[in-house]
């Protein structure tokens, strides 16, 4: 079976990804006794949601036909809530009414998140799980994401993710469109074998992937291979700029077991992505926009009994058991799988959208330093 797709990882230099804009935002959100946004369609609905997560002032919506009735109130100030494509006109008729200096426009890129990242039809219908089997891995990258190099290896019961995934089947989530197994190096836990028939038996026409850094696959025994392709899972192959693996063999392995495969190839992972932890929780609340998590990932981690929205979260208790840390999971972090009522999977999409109290750790500045092997200092994550 031949490679499906492929595509890059960051290609981007060594440089902060952080800029000001929503600082500026925020800013201009107190600059006015009432702040309106001008569009009450899916953008600007999307917009308030922001807003109100990240703790800013607004009174309500404004149109065309109404932006009139807001003129005799006192000290007004306006945002775009619209897209890109009805910009220039809602602008053009604002500043009719009002000085420029009264309008905030936030970059096109920006809107375009925050109509994806916050509405609610959106995040329902581009919904998917992944599955954190384990945050073991055999590669320890410098700065990762599950702090693999420094934390105790810590394996999904394979009784509780059975449990787990029966309640989610009932759920009947009409729009989960893939399960994704992922590490840590997923193929590291014991019993991966379990997880991938386990997910078939109860989802049986739900797309599942696999992400791996493929040092497994160069030697895997083929009972396994023809377990995986029995199961019909999906391998995502990261290529990492290491000569410990030989990629043009693990294709060559995968494509003589029928096995599908993507791959996100080497020259992406040239830079890894380092999003420091501030362990005085203090960061801007309007700030979390800047996560990745929000721009690009319509999707929860499952584990253990648990979905979390941040990596980050999910593995505190680790990462405090490493490091001097005292990192705090709240009730607000996650969400209870068993206590999601049937007919109640509404709040999974609602709690997609929340910012959590854990964002208060995360630094605005997300860096890509060269990939590498950890050295399991603390710096890789501060």
């Amino acid at each position: 079976m031949a490679e499906m797709k492929r595509w890059s990882g960051n290609v981007t230099s060594k440089i902060s990804l952080y800029d000001d804009e929503l600082d500026r935002f925020a800013a201009f959100t107190t600059k006015y006794e009432h702040i309106y946004i001008y569009g009450a369609g899916h953008v600007g609905q999307a917009m308030r949601t922001y807003m109100r997560e990240a703790g800013l002032s607004c009174d309500g919506f404004v149109t065309s036909d109404t932006i009139d009735q807001i003129l005799s109130i006192g000290s007004c100030g306006v945002v775009c809530g619209v897209s890109e494509r009805f910009r220039s006109e809602i602008v053009e008729t604002a500043k009719k009414y009002f000085k420029e200096e009264q309008i905030f426009i936030l970059a096109v890129e920006k809107r375009d998140t925050i109509a994806r990242a916050f509405d609610f039809d959106y995040v329902k219908n581009h919904f998917w799980l992944n599955i954190f089997v384990t945050n073991a891995c055999n590669l320890l990258c410098r700065s990762c994401s599950t702090f693999s190099p420094v934390c105790h290896n810590a394996y999904y019961n394979v009784a509780a993710f059975h449990t787990d995934l029966q309640h989610i089947e009932k759920l009947h989530l009409p729009t989960l469109s893939v399960l994704k197994f992922t590490g840590g190096e997923a193929l590291l836990h014991p019993h991966i074998d379990e997880f991938f028939a386990l997910a078939r038996d109860l989802f049986p026409q739900t797309p599942m992937e696999c992400y791996t850094n493929g040092l497994l696959l160069q030697n895997m025994a083929d009972e396994k291979m023809a377990h995986i392709a029995k199961n019909g899972i999906v391998m995502v192959v990261t290529e990492y700029p290491t000569e410990r693996i030989d990629y043009a063999k693990v294709y060559r392995r995968l494509e003589d077991a029928q096995i599908a495969y993507e791959v996100i190839f080497s020259e992406g992972q040239k830079f890894f992505s380092k999003r420091p932890l501030n362990l005085k929780k203090d960061t801007p609340r309007h700030r979390f926009l800047h996560c990745p998590r929000y721009k690009m990932c319509d999707s929860l981690f499952c584990y253990e009994g648990r979905l979390y929205k941040c990596v980050y979260a999910l593995s505190a208790s680790y990462v405090n058991e490493a490091f001097p840390t005292n990192l705090s999971v709240t009730d607000g972090d996650y969400l209870s799988i068993k206590e999601i009522g049937i007919g109640e999977e509404d709040q999974i999409y609602r709690y997609c959208m929340q910012r959590l109290p854990f964002c208060g750790y995360c630094s605005s500045i997300e860096e890509l330093v060269p990939w590498g092997l950890s050295t399991g200092d603390m710096s890789e994550w501060t």
